[in-house]
């Protein structure tokens, strides 16, 4: 998903000033090029994050706009997801009311580096007139704005299927106040009930889902009997396809645990979904579904969801092992060179659930959103160990900072976890979304 940036040029200090010349026109704005400033100019970044360099890294840049006083700020794009304020001005608050009004963040400009170097002025003005912004110092800063704004973009365009009863019958602590959400976040939820599921799966065309299950089995090692029911659990994957495409949705989650039959949990189709770029989340869940959503747009991968520490121990948690345990993992997240494994769930007999090591020792984040949509939680740790634990399938072991804090302070049913270092994105997207960020 590509993030469309439009510089924004205010009047500068001479523009505003009502006498000229005055001595800081003369000596500071007409006066000698300050020598290290020629220096600074020279200097060759090792990343060139500069406005001009944007687009290989998925940014489109409008044409830059002049605004001289507040109605000008009309002429601004709408289709911007942010607007960047070029220059060192004195920064009139009717004009940045103006620009604010149309409901996109603003960032200070910054140069090829990444470096915003008079960036603090705006922040300071935006903070008294109570409006956060970030002041970017590098090329990560940069790439961290982009991320983030590309996660809330997912987020405020998720049309979401949610497929059973309201509120989820396994899920206690979550929001499913759809209209709250929508107001907050612009996510929408479209509810259908589970019996149209079924229908949809039963008219799935054999021929198709015998194709697909044969794609399934080339690709991944089927074991426990699964092979000959294959065709049956690829219905409920093409089924959701077909699902998500009739009501123009472009998400997923079921309150599975009303599902009339074993036979039907999706947790294969959902893992494969997620690696097509579809978030998935499983029983109703709608906070780990927005979660999962933010986090697969900010890093442009899979994200994996799961109950924290359902299959623990005490001696877990104090070698400050937390552990993150479900039947949903996107294959694309198995360690280099790991099988990724069809079996049952849950020792069934029926069903399907795929599980694959994870590359230990790489880092991870594990986020979740508060049920009032208020905050969001936030901690970093490394992949200690990967299990099979049956129930649920895939249990992973996350060495963290504290353990015992994590799991005595975080909230939320399911935590998300991807792989690597998100957190600086969403401390910029949680401030741009309203949110408190707590990190363990």
């Amino acid at each position: 998903m590509r993030i469309i940036f439009q510089p924004v040029e205010l009047p500068t200090e001479l523009e505003t000033w009502s006498k000229a010349p005055v001595m800081a026109a003369e000596a500071w704005v007409h006066g000698p090029v300050k020598p290290r400033h020629v220096l600074r100019d020279e200097e060759v970044p090792p990343i060139n994050v500069g406005m001009d360099s944007l687009e290989k890294f998925g940014v489109k840049i409008l044409e830059k706009v002049k605004v001289n006083k507040p109605e000008d700020a009309l002429r601004l794009s709408p289709e911007a997801d942010a607007y960047i304020i070029i220059g060192f001005s004195m920064y009139n608050e009717a004009i940045l009311k103006a620009i604010l009004a149309l409901g996109k963040p603003v960032f200070p400009a910054w140069d090829r580096w990444g470096y915003a170097w008079a960036g603090r002025f705006l922040r300071d003005k935006l903070e008294k007139m109570g409006v956060w912004t970030f002041v970017p110092y590098g090329a990560e800063d940069v790439l961290a704005i982009i991320r983030a704004l590309r996660g809330i973009k997912i987020v405020k365009k998720l049309r979401a299927l949610y497929i059973g009863d309201v509120p989820s019958h396994s899920v206690f602590n979550a929001c499913y106040n759809f209209n709250l959400i929508k107001r907050k976040l612009g996510s929408e939820f479209i509810r259908i009930p589970l019996n149209d599921f079924i229908k949809e799966i039963n008219d799935v065309i054999e021929d198709v889902a015998l194709e697909k299950a044969d794609e399934w089995a080339k690709r991944f090692l089927v074991i426990q009997g699964r092979r000959k029911k294959l065709p049956k659990y690829a219905r409920i994957y093409l089924a959701l396809k077909n699902l998500m495409k009739k009501f123009d949705a472009n998400a997923v989650t079921i309150d599975c645990a009303w599902l009339p039959d074993v036979e039907y949990v999706p947790c294969v189709a959902y893992s494969l979904l997620i690696d097509e770029g579809v978030p998935a989340g499983c029983e109703g869940d709608t906070n780990a579904l927005l979660m999962m959503s933010l986090l697969m747009g900010i890093s442009n991968q899979a994200v994996m969801m799961g109950n924290l520490n359902e299959n623990a121990t005490h001696e877990d948690l104090e070698k400050n092992i937390i552990v993150v345990n479900h039947d949903v993992l996107p294959p694309s997240m198995a360690c280099k060179g790991c099988q990724y494994r069809i079996m049952d769930f849950h020792a069934t007999g029926k069903g399907l659930t795929g599980f694959a090591e994870l590359e230990k020792g790489a880092l991870v984040t594990l986020a979740n959103i508060h049920p009032d949509l208020n905050k969001m939680w936030v901690t970093v740790g490394k992949i200690a160990w990967t299990l099979d634990t049956t129930h649920c399938r895939v249990s992973v072991g996350v060495e963290v900072k504290n353990a015992k804090q994590v799991s005595r302070e975080s909230f939320g049913h399911h935590v998300s976890l991807t792989y690597g270092d998100w957190s600086r994105e969403l401390e910029i997207a949680a401030s741009l979304l309203k949110m408190e960020l707590i990190r363990f």
